[in-house]
């Protein structure tokens, strides 16, 4: 699964400054003791070289963190280990022409084998101003194998939210993260394109949707909002920004009618005319494509 926020940024400046906080509130929201070990690098770090692609990859019980970041229009690529304040250096030169930053953590077992993690990314929309997506990955499972990790992350979703000035926000059902959501893929439109295009209007919905002001008073305030009886969870954030959310987890979000939740979304909704891609939900490469589809002609 993958939780996603679109935010404001007005400078270079103000870009590292909303990555690095992304970064290290991600970091503590799962386990804090990871930060910890993080910023407690050694400078000369042991790696395992090993021929066995499942053997181990660094010391026993090790927390290891990787930074892969994309500068200009994509043409350079760097990846490096996380090396806790010179890592924020190196980004504050790079600054000016960042593009993407995707941040890894790895923790080993005994044998020095990896046995958890996740990741956070980073991703540019405009130049000089305009508007950064932040991605983090975990499983699903954690909803009720983990409900400790799961709650961490989503109070960091929500006092960042509360910080920002949101575009839009969503914890969906996909595999990989700054990807299309499901509703962009049923009608087709780019992420980058439908924020720039369309930044008062909504990238879809899902069991987590927030939206911003602008949105919740198109769509007809919060109370309406509130009213219309969809929703188990509505906060509003000082800023006008609404967390919208469906149930305590995914599962009850699968068992509602998604059109009810169209419904709602549809006044502020990119444009378009959603095609149903029979390869949703079917093969495993591709995640449940869940938006309502107008019924055929003629169909009961």
């Amino acid at each position: 699964m993958v939780a996603e926020m679109t935010v404001r940024f007005t400078s270079a400046e103000d870009l590292l400054r909303k990555i690095m906080l992304w970064f290290h509130s991600g970091i503590s929201s799962v386990e804090p003791s990871w930060r910890e070990a993080l910023e407690r690098f050694s400078k000369v770090e042991e790696l395992v070289e090993s021929e066995d692609p499942e053997g181990p990859i660094g010391p026993p019980d090790a927390i290891l963190g990787r930074i892969t970041t994309t500068v200009g229009h994509g043409n350079h690529i760097s990846t490096g280990r996380y090396r806790g304040d010179l890592t924020w250096q190196a980004l504050q030169m790079k600054r000016d022409s960042l593009k993407e930053v995707f941040f890894e953590v790895q923790k080993l077992d005994s044998r020095g084998i990896w046995c958890d993690g996740f990741s956070l990314s980073c991703a540019k929309v405009g130049e000089a101003q305009g508007w950064l997506r932040v991605s983090m990955t975990f499983k699903e499972s954690e909803v009720t194998e983990n409900p400790g990790r799961f709650s961490g992350r989503m109070t960091a979703l929500k006092s960042f939210a509360e910080s920002q000035e949101i575009n839009f926000g969503h914890v969906s059902y996909l595999y990989s993260p700054l990807l299309h959501t499901a509703y962009e893929d049923a009608v087709n439109e780019n992420p980058e394109s439908s924020i720039e295009r369309h930044p008062n209007l909504a990238r879809g919905y899902s069991w987590v949707t927030v939206i911003s002001r602008d949105m919740v008073e198109s769509a007809g305030g919060v109370d309406a909002i509130r009213t219309s009886g969809v929703f188990t969870d509505v906060i509003e954030f000082s800023s006008g920004a609404c967390w919208l959310q469906v149930g305590d987890s995914w599962a009850d979000f699968l068992g509602m009618d998604i059109s009810s939740l169209h419904r709602v979304f549809s006044p502020v909704l990119i444009p378009g005319f959603p095609i149903r891609d029979d390869l949703s939900g079917v093969s495993s490469h591709y995640p449940p494509q869940l938006v309502a589809f107008d019924r055929p002609a003629g169909a009961n």
